[in-house]
């Protein structure tokens, strides 16, 4: 399966060479969602872009920008999808432009946003995959009363724009056998580069630096 701005395609091999690009099929139409409150692909607004995908816990997880200065009021969510079923689930919402999601440290899931409107700064969320959704601050101004309120939920770090960070990418776990086990990396899109994230838990919260 591949995400793109049109919606999620399914490729396959149909004569077994090897080769999965035979044919493909939009199979994102054909998704669910009892809430009805995510539309996909987005709407003529710029900045929708669709981010992921991330295998875990036999479902596929991705994350979806805000429009800004427009757009849908049902952008801006870490969303999980079932290729099975069929079904699309809004996990968590409040989240800007989330252009990295990977598998971290303790094999959790984690992803960046980026800096801007209603968000001083780049920052680096842990995605809980059960319990209730969290909001992670984004007011977009098409979604209030949509999963827009609520208490903020805190970043695992804050990415200095300019300093640390200009357009944070997708963080992934260092391999166990390095030296860097048990951290992360997170590469750069803007200015390139990679910062190491070193993390902890502490009643159950990851934070770092």
């Amino acid at each position: 399966y591949v995400l793109d701005t049109t919606g999620m395609s399914q490729l396959r091999d149909l004569n077994s060479d090897g080769d999965a690009l035979d044919t493909s099929e939009n199979v994102l139409l054909t998704f669910s969602n009892p809430a009805g409150d995510i539309k996909l692909p987005g709407d003529s607004s710029g900045h929708q872009f669709n981010f992921g995908m991330v295998w875990k816990d036999g479902y596929l997880w991705a994350s979806l920008s805000s429009a800004l200065g427009g757009g849908l009021s049902t952008r801006g969510h870490l969303i999980k999808l079932d290729p099975v079923a069929l079904t699309m689930s809004v996990m968590h919402s409040g989240l800007r432009t989330p252009n990295g999601l990977g598998i971290g440290v303790d094999n959790e899931l984690f992803g960046s946003d980026n800096q801007g409107n209603w968000l001083p700064a780049n920052k680096l969320n842990h995605y809980p995959r059960t319990g209730p959704g969290k909001w992670f601050g984004f007011h977009n101004a098409h979604a209030l009363g949509n999963g827009d309120t609520g208490p903020i939920e805190p970043p695992t770090l804050w990415l200095p724009h300019g300093e640390i960070d200009l357009s944070p990418s997708q963080p992934l776990a260092f391999d166990s056998r390095t030296h860097f086990a048990d951290q992360m990396v997170l590469c750069e899109l803007t200015g390139g580069g990679a910062n190491r994230v070193f993390l902890e838990k502490v009643n159950g919260v990851y934070q770092g630096a």
